[in-house]
């Protein structure tokens, strides 16, 4: 045994002089260890399963999770923890060189803030089963946000609406490379408690039994399912078992009270904890657990079953997968679901099992919906999924294999000239087919709804090439007590356009879609195969109706020649605007007469190569939108529109469901009004625009909101003509050089009251554009004098209304005298608008 001073390196350690959490570690001289290395022990006594490398594992993982979390004063002091652990056991001779300078340089990281929030979320996606929430700090989430996008929201804002565990039910912390022959799934872990954390089938007398694994056979191919309803697992581990060592799933391979189980799910390997307990019936030869038919005592397997099952959820009261997930987390090969129509194999089912054969695929089916007869007739089980074992091209001939393992019933079955199968199941080893691989991992915050892609995550993906790529996309949900309490009920969206240059998608409709993955019954799973036209850009965006984090990874074999990032907008200038439509300003359509109290902003721009982008965006599908911009006299800025002026009109479309976007290739200067409505009056809701528009000069556009209010001080009245054509108003100032807009709506019998409006809204009574007015004109009279203040002659029918400006110099009473061209019934508005204080005098 070397001594201390040999020249080995020992593990990180505090400096004596300063050893709290703000200090850097170092590695110090270590002694030549005297204990064997994690892979070559075998004896009870491996050191690796002592309780200080216990808890050593343990440290190290929750500073990674509270580091995820913002908290780095908390997560340094825990890895400090570990620190000293590992300082202790280099005292005692143990190798631990390696963790120990992973724990350094990740000491370094979390002090310098070096994690990602792409590698972070990772790490927040460790806890299922939550007790109890707590809300991510949005303040600290804000130092990198490159990695994950909601939009112009930003990360911080997406990543607050996560409800992060903290305190869960169990841990699936990722797997941790210590270098190329060390990871933390050789490290003991605490012993779980998994008969409280996997419900049994109630109506079965089957309880937790302790078992001592001595039996670590080769997994054999006649791997059965017996009473638990998972044939997609069973038949995962069957179309596995030929391809790779199963026994690499998990450790340690000896009598243990737990054991740590490797699979993929959530973006990454992860650590899955089971003890050695399995679910037994009493008095019975039936099983729910996985076994061999040719070696009884070959019970391993159902470690791993055990592990998937604690991840899915569900326990033993498992209600089902299908065979493409259960394949993608026993491998990591990702899945791809071919929806089989007209009873035929897919053309691409030769290439497929080509590939199958050489070890670059597993391939399975499953059934849909089965009559009896034909299930009893081809010796197949509705709604179940098998394992293709044989394949003869010439004969169209397919032999499955049912995982059920009853001695009774042959578990191959031959299909002749027809496919009855609704799904094949595909999981690729993409190692093998590409080269390169990036990944990034984002939140997506559910909207009202999905399909709306404005605030959705995009990202873009450029080949500035001459040449076609092949380039495989994969979307992972990740799984989270949301997902897996509604398996049924969520829904992933993923849709690939042909954009410019990568950009921001934000309508549907706005591009074309290169591809769309399938909706099949692994929502949260979705891959796209595409072929990259040369000097082509795209853009992908997700969906879905939970809240959730998605790990997206980009497969290809050019690496970073390919482009792949955060997709931005088109043009780098960008107003973005929120607001509310309600019964005081939702007017409705330009037919209808409140379309003027619809909200407005004024657009001033200032440029002539202007090239803009103008979109509006409801928060619900369903409600009818759009936006109108109108040319406009400068000198009118801060004023609202009197008329809906089809003159001045430069973007006008028919309203859409859920929004309506303009590209202007050339926005000319000048001045312009801005309107957004939805189709009907008093509609109540959410809107967002986006006015993008080209140029460095983020001030070459400016767009400022407009009230629509008459002035500061306004006053509303209202009378029935009752067959008169003549009515005085009487109004009142004790101010000078007072500025009156005075605005009279002429009604017709046939105009509307809207139900639970405001007396006084200005949306309370809706004219239609179609009915008949009577056509109305105003003139201001002194009331002391009679002299004429403003005589109009013109008379106007708009069903807007008549608009009257005026200034009153003096103090004192006037007359407003409104004039009918023809006596007849219905109800006139009339608000009066002022900078200074007034009555109506009735």
């Amino acid at each position: 045994m070397s001594s201390p001073g040999s020249g080995m390196r020992r593990p990180p350690q505090l400096p004596l002089a300063a050893r709290s959490a703000s200090a850097s570690p170092q590695l110090r001289s270590s002694p030549t260890p005297s204990a064997p290395s994690p892979s070559s022990s075998t004896s009870g006594s491996h050191p690796w399963l002592m309780d200080e490398f216990v808890d050593v594992i343990r440290l190290i993982e929750e500073s990674f999770f509270v580091s995820a979390l913002g908290n780095t004063k908390e997560a340094l002091n825990t890895l400090y923890q570990a620190i000293k652990l590992l300082n202790q056991l280099a005292r005692d001779e143990y190798d631990v060189e390696d963790i120990s300078r992973f724990c350094m340089n990740h000491y370094d990281k979390i002090k310098s803030k070096q994690y990602t929030v792409s590698q972070r979320l990772l790490w927040l996606s460790s806890r299922l089963a939550p007790v109890r929430n707590q809300r991510l700090s949005v303040t600290t989430l804000q130092s990198n946000t490159s990695s994950s996008s909601r939009g112009s929201n930003g990360v911080a804002s997406a990543i607050s609406d996560l409800q992060i565990s903290d305190e869960a039910t169990y841990t699936l912390p990722p797997l941790l490379n210590f270098s190329a022959k060390e990871s933390s799934l050789e490290f003991d872990r605490e012993p779980p408690h998994d008969s409280q954390l996997l419900p049994l089938p109630k109506e079965m007398d089957a309880e937790f039994q302790r078992i001592q694994f001595s039996h670590w056979a080769p997994a054999t191919s006649d791997l059965y399912q017996d009473l638990l309803p998972n044939c997609s697992f069973v038949s995962s581990l069957l179309s596995v078992q030929s391809k790779q060592d199963l026994l690499l799933q998990l450790l340690p391979h000896k009598p243990s009270t737990n054991y740590r189980v490797k699979l993929h799910f959530n973006g990454c390997w992860r650590i899955v904890t089971v003890d050695n307990s399995l679910p037994l019936i009493r008095r019975s030869a039936r099983s729910l657990i996985v076994r061999s038919l040719s070696d009884p005592l070959l019970m391993w397997p159902a470690l791993i079953e055990k592990a998937y099952l604690k991840v899915m959820g569900q326990g033993y009261e498992f209600a089902g997968s299908n065979m493409a997930r259960d394949t993608y987390m026993l491998t990591g090969w990702v899945p791809e679901i071919v929806v089989i129509k007209h009873f035929q194999l897919p053309p691409e089912f030769d290439d497929v099992w080509s590939q199958n054969l050489l070890g670059y695929c597993t391939v399975g089916v499953g059934t849909g919906a089965l009559s009896k007869e034909l299930g009893e007739e081809l010796n197949l089980t509705p709604n179940h999924d098998y394992v293709v074992e044989y394949y003869v091209k010439t004969k169209q001939e397919i032999t499955v294999k049912n995982p059920w393992g009853a001695k009774d019933r042959e578990r191959l079955v031959t299909i002749h000239n027809r496919c009855p199968f609704q799904y094949l199941y595909i999981n690729w080893d993409v190692k093998r087919l590409f080269k390169y691989s990036r990944q990034v991992n984002f939140v997506y915050s559910a909207q009202d709804d999905a399909t709306l892609v404005l605030d959705a995550p995009q990202y873009s993906l450029v080949n500035p090439t001459n040449e076609e790529l092949s380039v495989w996309v994969f979307l992972e949900s990740h799984l989270s007590a949301a997902t897996l309490a509604r398996p049924t009920h969520h829904t992933v969206g993923f849709s690939v356009y042909k954009t410019l240059h990568g950009e921001r998608v934000l309508s549907p409709t706005q591009y074309v879609r290169a591809s769309e993955a399938q909706t099949s019954t692994n929502d949260h799973l979705r891959l796209v195969k595409l072929v990259v036209a040369p000097n082509s850009s795209y853009t992908m965006v997700t969906s879905s109706n939970i809240t959730g984090t998605f790990s997206l990874t980009v497969y290809d074999n050019v690496g970073l020649t390919l482009e792949f990032g955060k997709a931005s907008h088109l043009y780098p200038n960008v107003h973005s605007l929120d607001g509310n439509l309600d019964f005081r300003n939702s007017g409705g359509s330009w037919a209808h007469s409140s379309y003027i109290y619809n909200p407005q902003w004024d657009v001033q721009v200032k440029d002539d190569d202007v090239v803009a982008v103008v979109a509006v965006f409801a928060a619900r599908l369903d409600t009818m939108i759009n936006v109108h911009l109108f040319s406009a006299d400068g000198a009118n800025r801060g004023l609202p529109i009197r008329t809906f002026d089809k003159a001045r009109l430069v973007a006008n479309e028919n309203y859409n469901p859920g929004y309506q976007l303009y590209r202007f290739d050339h926005l000319p200067r000048g001045s312009y009004k801005m309107v957004v409505s939805a189709y009907d009056p008093r509609v109540v809701e959410k809107f967002k625009v986006y006015f993008t528009y080209s140029g460095t000069d983020k001030t070459r556009v400016s767009v400022h909101p407009i009230s629509t209010s008459l002035g500061l001080f306004v006053k509303q009245m209202s009378f029935d003509w009752e067959n008169r054509n003549r009515c005085k108003i009487g109004f009142r100032t004790e101010n000078f050089n007072c500025r009156f807009t005075i605005h009279v709506t002429n009604y017709s019998d046939d105009a509307s009251i809207v139900p639970g409006s405001p007396p006084l809204a200005q949306t309370a009574m809706v004219e239609l554009i179609t009915s008949y007015r009577p056509a109305i004109r105003g003139s201001v009279f002194g009331a002391d004098n009679g002299e004429p203040v403003q005589v109009n002659t013109e008379w106007d029918n708009s069903v807007y209304g008549l608009f009257i400006d005026v200034t009153i110099g003096n103090p004192g009473t006037y007359i407003l005298l409104l004039e009918r061209f023809e006596p007849n019934r219905g109800r006139c508005v009339v608000e009066f608008g002022c900078n200074k204080t007034f009555d109506i005098a009735g």
